[in-house]
């Protein structure tokens, strides 16, 4: 029969050895392998913290306002709330287009600062800057050549829409001599929220398209290529 009994320095030497032991069993369970890479913070409800919107895609006119995001502007389709504090609070929402354009009429004037929001992201301010020079003498031009019609016709001083073709498109475009090189000019349909753009050839002439129809009005102005700040609004209408 075995005797069971022991002792009291033989059972401090067992408890020494079973630490040894159960401290050896812990570190061998948990190997640390070397090189191990590290653990990177995956995509959630962070990213909902970062700007949308790229101003450097952003344009707009300056008499009245309308914003004018090109391409990219945004991520894509969602909704853009523009703000304006300096207007009693004033607030649009709009849809965006899938490639992340974007037409928006904006109650604002130049100085003030509007906020813009996209998809729920922080709010992001834009200070709308006066017209750059070149786009201000292409702009005088424009009101001295075309005058102030109470009703707009298919032109306006050496702008000319034509009438849609068959796949719906509308050209507009002008001589030579019309815009200075290293200008633009963005045609806008408002009511469908689309837009097209053309910088100017080297003789100063210019052409475009984009989805119109009879009767639509067009409001066109004129930006300095590098610069989002563009001239006053001028408008035609569709034959």
């Amino acid at each position: 029969m075995m005797n069971c009994t022991s002792s009291n320095a033989t059972r401090g030497v067992l408890l020494a050895a079973l630490a040894v032991g159960l401290s050896t069993c812990v570190i061998d369970s948990v190997p640390i392998p070397d090189g191990q890479p590290k653990q990177e913070p995956t995509a959630g409800a962070s990213d909902n913290a970062a700007p949308a919107v790229d101003f450097a895609m952003v344009l707009y006119s300056t008499d009245p306002v309308v914003l004018v995001g090109l391409p990219k502007a945004v991520p894509g389709l969602g909704e853009l709330v523009i703000e304006n504090p300096a207007r009693n609070g004033w607030l649009a929402r709009i849809i965006t287009h899938g490639d992340g354009s974007f037409v928006a009429p904006v109650n604002a004037a130049v100085g003030e600062q509007v906020l813009l929001s996209f998809a729920g992201r922080p709010r992001q301010p834009l200070l709308l800057a006066a017209t750059s020079s070149e786009a201000a003498e292409a702009s005088a031009t424009f009101a001295a050549a075309g005058g102030a019609p109470s009703t707009p016709g298919s032109a306006y001083a050496n702008v000319q829409a034509g009438a849609p073709n068959a796949a719906g498109l509308v050209a507009v475009s002008a001589p030579a001599t019309t815009l200075a090189l290293g200008l633009t000019l963005v045609v806008m349909d408002l009511a469908r929220s689309t837009f097209a753009s053309a910088v100017a050839a080297p003789d100063g002439s210019f052409s475009m398209t984009l989805a119109a129809e009879a009767g639509d009005e067009l409001a066109f102005f004129v930006v300095r290529d590098g610069t989002a700040n563009g001239g006053r609004v001028f408008r035609i209408v569709v034959p």
